[in-house]
């Protein structure tokens, strides 16, 4: 749109001129506002706003106004950055939905500074079918994306990362979505140094997998991550230095393979809490938990199965958890009553509790003692969890040398061969947990880790075949460019990375993909969860 010698003001006046399967092509340049997009694609033509191949916009921002206005569906907006300069301005929004809108992507966005990050609603309105991903929000005052107040429906963030959030418990939070949110999946999703509440997600049908919250700053009131309607966490690294995880009673709720680490102070706090009101004392309530890792420092593990005014049970399963009490004033408190538990299996109350396989530690562990985890002590550098370094299954690993490995189930460690298969499933290293040679060595040696499937094509050096990963380290030979270009877009070639000859054998040969429909990218990957199995 536009021309070289006459390119329109700003993408907003641009988009007025737009139609159906257009595309807006930003300059690389500084702007003081991006405007309003006010004309919708189709479902099969979308209107897309991208940078200049290896362009640069930066959109900075010295009013109230916002930097972007989404006001139409089928939109797909890549690679923007958003400052905002004007402190004072602590509520203003740099990027609003202000009408009802569908289908619509935001690619490759960097935000800082502003007073929210994404704001998803306005009185009336609703956004359906929206993915945010691969996206950053640095220094954000209130929220990083927020939905209330209007309808948020098939919601969907992927490898987001919301940092440094200002807000200390004062009504904000990284990510927020309100008890009329439905259908919310936050996937591979990062909140790191946040002052205040990092998750709090009240609707309906949530699924969160792989979410990594790191609040060493939090205020003992705030808490990591809040469900209010029922959802599942999966697969997460939860450490606060506030409270952990709550759970409004009255509804179903799934949490499996995660660690929970509370750092509290609060006699308060706990690591995790399901908490009833008069709203939810007559609604029954179902909670799983399978395979956790639960850790508090001086609060608590509340289930209540039986309250005072309650008329309605929670039913409690707790299969293979591992629950560890740094302080032995801590414990579980599973009736209603703070209680100390040195046995977590001593429970007693009303509801239903399968206790099969679970752990309770109070004080230094034995290895044996954790679902057979590395526990390196370290008096001499004592740290938060009792002077010593504690490594559960899913951990990476790191000794003196430049490798990083996976510590997994089966008790050995899988190295990463190279960076890039690092980052098909890891976007940084900063879990990264260092430890001694000597612990190390005791660690015996696995296969090495995979490339991610769904994430990058590879090829071996000696063979010009292009292969697609599949599940079970399976290389999957693509026939066609067409299939290729379909299934990885027109650019496919810059995602190919050789396999040198000698890691050939971490991998098994699959069925070849004839046609586009026989691998599906974003399925396998969100698919593959574990390293370890590929």
């Amino acid at each position: 749109l536009g021309t070289q010698a006459r390119p329109y003001a700003t993408p907003g006046v641009a988009s007025l001129h737009a139609m159906p399967g257009d595309t807006i092509v930003l300059k690389t340049g500084t702007y003081p506002s991006f405007g309003s997009l006010r004309r919708s694609g189709t479902e099969e033509r979308p209107i897309v706003v991208r940078p200049e191949p290896n362009g640069y916009p930066h959109f900075v921002l010295q009013g109230s106004e916002s930097a972007l206005e989404i006001a139409a569906s089928h939109l797909q907006v890549f690679g923007v950055e958003i400052t905002r300069v004007t402190s004072t301005l602590s509520s203003a929004a740099c990027v609003r939905v202000t009408r009802p809108v569908e289908n619509i992507l935001l690619r490759d966005f960097h935000v800082h500074d502003c007073g929210t990050g994404i704001q998803l609603f306005q009185p009336s309105v609703s956004v359906r079918r929206l993915t945010i991903q691969d996206s950053e929000f640095v220094r954000m005052r209130s929220f990083g994306i927020v939905c209330d107040g209007g309808v948020c429906e098939d919601v969907h963030l992927r490898r987001v990362q919301v940092r440094d959030l200002l807000n200390h418990h004062g009504g904000g939070a990284a990510l927020y979505f309100g008890v009329s949110s439905t259908r919310i999946t936050i996937e591979e999703t990062s909140v790191l140094e946040t002052g205040g509440d990092a998750v709090i997600a009240l609707g309906l049908e949530l699924l969160v997998t792989n979410l990594t919250v790191s609040s060493s700053g939090a205020s003992p009131l705030s808490r990591a991550v809040v469900f209010g309607q029922g959802g599942t966490l999966l697969n997460s690294d939860i450490r606060t230095s506030g409270s952990g995880v709550f759970l409004v009673g009255g509804a179903s709720y799934r949490l499996r393979g995660n660690l929970i680490r509370s750092g509290t102070t609060n006699a308060e706090g706990h690591a995790l809490r399901v908490g009833y009101g008069p709203a939810e004392a007559d609604r029954p309530g179902v909670l799983l938990l399978d395979g956790n890792r639960i850790m508090t420092r001086a609060g608590r593990v509340g289930l209540p199965t039986s309250l005072p005014g309650l008329s309605a049970p929670l039913l409690t399963t707790l299969k293979s958890n591992t629950f560890f009490f740094d302080d032995v004033e801590s414990g579980a408190d599973l009736v209603g009553q703070f209680a100390v538990a040195t046995s977590v299996s001593s429970a007693t109350g009303t509801g239903i509790i399968n206790l099969g396989g679970n752990i309770s530690v109070v004080g230094d562990p034995e290895p044996d003692d954790l679902l057979s985890p590395i526990f390196q002590s370290s008096r001499t550098q004592p740290n938060l969890w009792s002077g010593g370094v504690m490594v559960f299954p899913g951990a990476r690993l790191k000794g003196s040398g430049p490798t990083v490995y996976l510590y997994a189930a089966d008790g050995a460690r899988h190295a990463f061969p190279s960076l890039a298969v690092y980052r098909s499933w890891f976007p940084d290293f900063r879990d990264v947990t260092e430890i001694s040679d000597e612990a190390m060595s005791k660690i015996s040696l696995g296969r090495n880790v995979t490339y991610r499937p769904g994430v990058r094509l590879v090829k071996v050096t000696t063979d010009p075949k292009v292969y697609a990963i599949g599940a079970g380290h399976t290389l999957r030979w693509i026939k066609t460019e067409e299939v290729a270009k379909t299934l990885f877009g027109a650019e496919w070639a810059r995602q190919v990375d050789d396999i040198p000859d000698a890691f050939f054998i971490n991998y098994q040969m699959g069925d070849p993909i004839e046609r586009a429909d026989q691998y599906h990218p974003d399925q396998e990957r969100a698919q593959a969860v574990n390293p370890a199995e590929g």
